[in-house]
């Protein structure tokens, strides 16, 4: 993987948008990185962050190459 290119302001709305979550949404203060790859064969970033409570879901951010 060459690199996923992801500009200053997408990533800052990112970390806003996760911070206002881990506030006021039930969502942790931590996201899980991975790289993961669609069934077309591109990869892409995957952000988790996972629910403070078991019966919620994660959120998730992604960023393709």
């Amino acid at each position: 993987m060459k690199g996923i290119k992801i500009t200053i302001e997408e990533l800052e709305r990112m970390v806003e948008r996760l911070k206002n979550k881990a506030e006021h949404g039930n969502m942790e203060s931590y996201v899980i990185v991975t790289e993961e790859q669609h069934p077309n064969g591109r990869k892409y970033i995957q952000f988790e962050q996972p629910c403070y409570y078991a019966e919620c879901n994660s959120s998730y951010e992604r960023f393709d190459a």
